[in-house]
């Protein structure tokens, strides 16, 4: 009896829930139309509320399985004709419009301002409505309501550029949550175009607008199950009194919209926004332009339409501009040739705002945009109800078709705009399908992100408005690349409901021209190679001297060549320039020929150390190339021998090393003196280690005087310096001569140490590594080397043998774009410079006094310069690909009459050292060699996390 009490009910009650469940899955079968086959309940959507599927990918696998005009689906128990082909879709939309005037309903609940809004309205109810909302979306609306769009973007580029100020270097941007930021546009767009409001959530993160607003949208996962349950059971959760939009908030909603009005009503205030419209429509006010007949809108009614307003512009437009940044750092390509167009009728405005006329006139803007809406519709799918019988047949096909009064069809946008035969590579972005002989061609029934006919989105002038606007301000002023928490590619997260990637919308904005401050000093970062060069170069006059890091004339760097201004540095320039003609480079190659032989026999002495001398010898690279230049250094400049690799302690390698090596106190120092140089003097704070001066004072003035007693001359620096100090003759005998003291004298073999030990150690130890990550460059530049060997027949390699090897020059050349031996060229204006391009008539003022940058590393790493900058590519630089090269973005050593003095020197010694190393050893990474190669954070030295490590293994 217990068993019949307790079984028979639960087993009628699974029974009659079954056949509710399934009661509509024979619907298609019926009719003989062909259909997805439902799962119990959930219909075609189980993979999507279960979290298996993004909504993205159940809609595109579940329209490329079916052909035909239509197929039917399921959402949840109701059957839903899935349109497909592009006739009947304009057919229910527009020409049967009739037939299909309402919307799909979600919800019953008459109170619901969802349920009340446009959206949800049918009949006539619906076409009064629309006609009393349509003055809202009107070219001279649209006009008014620009200025208060521009106003709230004012706000957000304000937001960026304090960001981008407060980011340690400017040109590398910052990291941006995208969506965040445009929802707090968005938020700020609608509190002001709609009701009137200031909200500026960029100042403002806690104004009440934005934090109820970003809790409505946000979609929880019980504001999704209470959608789930509101759209299965709508009876059920009225009865219990489930709202899937928060209680509170519909109560502020319905407080904020109403007080307004009676606010303004009070005190006669009128605004070109929605607000004054809809009380047009209430007779609070009079109107513009009276109505024959005039229907009576009950409060929720009227606050339902502002709600919709809200709810339709606010997440959607938010995601499509999120989109928007998120395809156009997919595509640079893209993305640049829009900022090209986007800057050319900027310069035409001259200074003033962008217009609301001036953004109609922007074709390449209209096509990306349309194109990311192909991708990325506002509107994912558009549901209609049958209100009468329909019948249509295919006049191509013949294919007949029959709705009925009641059923439910769609159409699903985000499919039909990514179906492959309909856009060919249809998940490309490729905004030349909308040029002007090309978007033709593309059915109006294919292309619908704003829906489509009578009943298509009312407010998508509007939405057009907002992102062009949005995407012209932004490209503007920055270049969008991707951030470390970038994800790509693209994965639609299946753990919402919301439009969103794996990993969200993040991105890294770049400033386009930028001002940047190094320390407290503002310098000009410059960029354009026309104008890199024009001030390097042609302008040279008005930008002579460089920037003084240290005031301390008695100092040994402040006294060098490099700090030298004006005529001082032309009398030293020509006074060293003859040490690096090509006789003078032929005679030091012999010198470091010297260097590399005791090099090349410590690596020898090194591989015999080893048990298996196939397998090679782990190697500490940078401490190898820094004894291997202080040997070269010490030999072309000072006419020592130093050998630092058999006498390790010697004390010319254990003072340049110290000099050099940059520990915390001296890098400290180094602040303190750029900073408040006055103060560090007053201090007796010395950036490089007094005693080290003391030495080298001592030891270049010792030099000179004991060669003058021994009548002693040989082809390096000493001697050339000598002949400028008077103590020998010169070959060249000067007109002009100048006197130059000691400290003088000697500060030009200090800055020759300075600049050539470390920076050419530095780029040596780069050439390794980049040569180890690259094998099959090293074996393309080893191929040749021992093709040239092979010709010297056993004799040492010559001076004009290294001119003629063209790989060898390919390979150093990539090596010094990716790694330049100056990271920075830095000038003062020394004379009040004015530039205008004649490519975009974009104007620079340079007044006296003021700093200006080229940032060889960041011009050199730049993708719009050179394509896959991070990879190592010597094809760049072959014969026919070189003259291709802009001298002003490839200039390792610098640019012009001031250039690094000494880079034939320095290639030189490059092209000695890989020829020596490559012919010899195979290059591979070693168990200490990190990989890829990360720039280490903790040191002003360009350096790799881990070091210079590398694996030697000789090649016979």
């Amino acid at each position: 009896m217990w068993f019949e009490i307790l079984i028979l009910p639960a087993v009628y009650f699974l029974v009659v829930f079954y056949r509710w469940g399934t009661k509509n899955h024979d619907f298609f079968k019926k009719r003989n139309i062909p259909y997805e086959k439902p799962s119990f309940i959930f219909g075609g959507g189980a993979e999507m509320i279960f979290r298996k599927k993004s909504v993205v990918q159940v809609q595109h696998e579940i329209h490329n399985r079916h052909n035909g005009m239509a197929y039917g689906a399921f959402d949840n128990r109701e059957p839903i004709l899935m349109l497909k082909d592009p006739q009947l879709i304009k057919q229910i939309m527009i020409k049967d419009f009739d037939h299909f005037v309402n919307r799909r309903r979600f919800f019953n609940d008459m109170e619901n301002l969802f349920s009340s809004s446009i959206l949800m309205m049918e009949n006539e109810k619906w076409r009064d409505m629309r006609s009393t909302l349509s003055p809202a979306f009107t070219g001279s609306k649209m006009r008014q309501m620009f200025q208060l769009v521009l106003q709230t973007l004012d706000e957000a580029m304000k937001y960026l550029e304090e960001r981008s100020k407060e980011t340690a270097n400017t040109a590398e941007g910052f990291e941006l949550d995208v969506k965040e930021f445009t929802t707090r546009l968005m938020n700020g767009v609608i509190a002001s175009t709609a009701f009137g409001l200031e909200a500026n959530s960029f100042k403002d993160e806690g104004n009440e607008f934005y934090k109820r607003a970003k809790k409505a949208v946000s979609f929880t996962p019980a504001q999704q199950i209470k959608a789930i349950f509101a759209m299965f059971l709508p009876k059920v959760a009225k009865l219990l009194g489930i709202k899937v939009f928060d209680k509170e908030f519909s109560k502020y909603f319905m407080h904020l919209v109403l007080d307004t009005m009676k606010y303004r009503q009070e005190n006669k205030i009128r605004r070109a926004d929605m607000i004054d419209l809809l009380m047009e429509a209430k007779g609070m006010i009079p109107s513009d332009t009276p109505k024959t007949k005039q229907h009576i809108w009950s409060d929720l009614e009227i606050v339902a339409q502002c709600f919709l307003f809200f709810f339709a512009a606010l997440e959607p437009l938010s995601t499509a501009m999120s989109f928007a940044v998120r395809e156009l750092l997919e595509y640079p390509n893209v993305q640049e040739k829009l900022h090209e167009k986007i800057r050319s009728y900027n310069e035409q405005l001259e200074g003033k705002e962008v217009t609301y006329e001036s953004l109609q006139k922007m074709p390449y803007l209209e096509m990306v945009i349309s194109e990311i809406l192909r991708k990325w519709p506002v509107t994912l799918a558009v549901d209609r109800t049958c209100t009468k019988d329909f019948s249509y047949e295919s006049p191509e096909t013949g294919e007949r078709i029959e709705i009925f009064k009641g059923d439910l069809v769609r159409a699903s946008m985000i499919a039909i705009h990514r179906d492959a035969k309909n856009f060919e590579n249809p998940d490309n972005l490729d905004p030349e399908r909308f040029s002007e002989e090309n978007k033709s061609q593309i059915d109006s029934g294919l292309y619908l992100p704003f829906g489509l006919g009578p009943r298509n989105c009312i407010g998508n002038r509007f939405a057009l408005l907002v992102l062009k606007a949005f995407l012209y301000n932004l490209i503007l002023h920055y270049r969008l690349e991707p951030s470390a928490k970038t994800c790509l590619p693209t994965i639609m997260d299946k753990k919402t409901f919301q439009l969103k990637p794996v990993g969200g919308f993040w991105a890294q904005f770049i400033p386009r021209a930028y001002g940047a401050f190094d320390n407290r000093d503002p310098t000009l970062m410059l960029k354009d190679p026309q104008l890199i060069k024009q001030i390097m170069v042609k302008d040279f006059d008005h930008f002579v001297n460089r920037r003084k890091f240290f005031t301390d004339t008695e100092n040994l760097f402040s006294s060098s060549i490099l700090m030298m201004e004006n005529e001082k540095w032309r009398d030293m320039r020509s006074t060293l320039s003859p040490a690096f003609t090509g006789s003078k480079m032929r005679q030091m190659f012999q010198l470091v020929l010297q260097t590399l032989d005791e090099a090349m026999k410590h690596l020898e002495e090194r591989s015999k150390e080893v048990a298996n001398a196939a397998e090679g010898f782990e190697l500490d690279v940078k401490d190898f190339t820094t004894r291997l230049m202080n040997g070269v250094i010490a030999s072309t400049a000072f006419g020592l021998e130093a050998n630092s690799f058999k006498d390790e302690g010697n004390e010319f390698y254990k003072r340049a090393k110290n000099a050099v090596s940059f520990t915390p106190a001296q890098q400290i120092r180094v602040i303190f003196a750029m900073i408040l140089p006055k103060v560090a003097k007053f201090l007796g704070i010395k950036v490089f280690d007094e005693e080290f001066s003391k030495y080298f004072m001592k030891l270049v003035l010792d030099t000179m005087k004991y060669r003058q007693e021994n009548k002693i001359q040989r082809a390096d620096m000493i001697d050339l310096l000598m002949e400028a100090k008077g103590m020998i003759p010169g070959d060249t005998p000067k007109a002009r001569q100048h006197n130059w003291s000691d400290v003088e004298i000697v500060a030009q073999c200090f800055v020759f140490f300075f600049a050539a030990l470390e920076p050419v150690s530095t780029t040596m130890s780069f050439a390794v590594r980049e040569l180890l990550e690259y094998p099959n460059v090293q074996e393309k530049l080893y191929e040749e080397i021992k093709n040239y060997d092979e010709q010297l027949e056993g004799k040492q390699v010559t001076y004009e043998l290294l001119q003629k090897m063209p790989y060898m020059e390919m390979v150093i050349a990539e090596v010094l774009r990716k790694w330049p031996v100056t990271l920075v060229v830095d000038r003062t204006c020394t004379k009040d410079f004015i530039y205008e391009s004649p490519e975009t008539g974009e104007r620079v003022e340079v007044l006296k006094g003021d700093f200006v940058r080229a940032s060889l590393i960041a011009i050199q790493r730049d993708g719009k310069n050179f394509e896959n900058p991070d990879v190592l590519d010597p094809e760049r630089f072959s014969e026919e690909n070189k003259s291709q090269i802009d001298s002003g973005l490839y200039l390792p050593f610098g640019l012009g009459p001031r250039n690094c003095i000494g880079n034939r020197f320095a290639l030189l010694v490059l092209k000695a050292f890989l020829y020596n190393l490559v012919l010899h050893y195979r290059l591979e990474p070693s168990s200490q060699t990190c990989l890829p190669t990360v720039v280490d954070k903790k040191t002003f030295q360009l350096r790799p996390v881990g070091g210079f490590w590398a694996q030697f293994i000789p090649r016979a």
